[in-house]
């Protein structure tokens, strides 16, 4: 992977969060951390899903530690861009060695992927938008963060579902 398109990757993916997360209000978690800088983006230098998986483990130590108030790792075209059930299996991975480490209870990972596709939904539903990054990315967050906003995970989904269906209707 070479620096540029590892930055191409990031910044396609720093303009969709601002332009369709935050601009959207898809996430009540995204917008102030957004506004301060206080994202934490990284391109990943994985070259294997082993390698990958070590870099979010690595980088959930960090959140841990305080070095950002979430983080992006972006998955940009490398040796190893992983479809869209090899990024599912990994978080889930991920999830398991955060356990072992006695860290997922302070960390939640969430998928982002151009294919990304609710289990419930139609291939083409347009509320898929919601996790539908230009590249395959993984979200860190910290958990006291998210239970801080108090939001209603499936009114939020459900608001944004409409959202999204909303501006596929209109063309958008």
């Amino acid at each position: 992977m070479t620096t540029s398109s590892a930055l191409s990757a990031v910044s396609a993916c720093q303009r969709w969060v601002a332009d369709i997360v935050v601009g959207l209000d898809l996430c009540p978690w995204a917008a102030a951390p957004f506004a301060r800088d206080g994202v934490r983006w990284r391109a990943s230098g994985g070259e294997t899903f082993e390698e990958s998986v070590a870099e979010v483990v690595f980088e959930s130590r960090l959140l841990c530690e305080g070095i950002s108030e979430t983080t992006l790792l972006v998955l940009p075209p490398a040796p190893y861009t992983p479809s869209f059930e090899d990024l599912l299996d990994l978080v889930e991975v991920c999830d398991a060695v955060l356990d072992g480490e006695g860290i997922a209870e302070h960390v939640q990972l969430v998928a982002f992927h151009p294919d990304f596709r609710y289990a419930d939904s139609e291939p083409d539903d347009p509320a898929n938008g919601t996790n539908q990054s230009p590249f395959p990315m993984v979200h860190l967050l910290r958990r006291a963060d998210i239970q801080a906003v108090r939001a209603d995970g499936a009114a939020v989904a459900e608001r944004n579902a409409q959202v999204l269906r909303d501006r596929a209707e209109a063309g958008e």
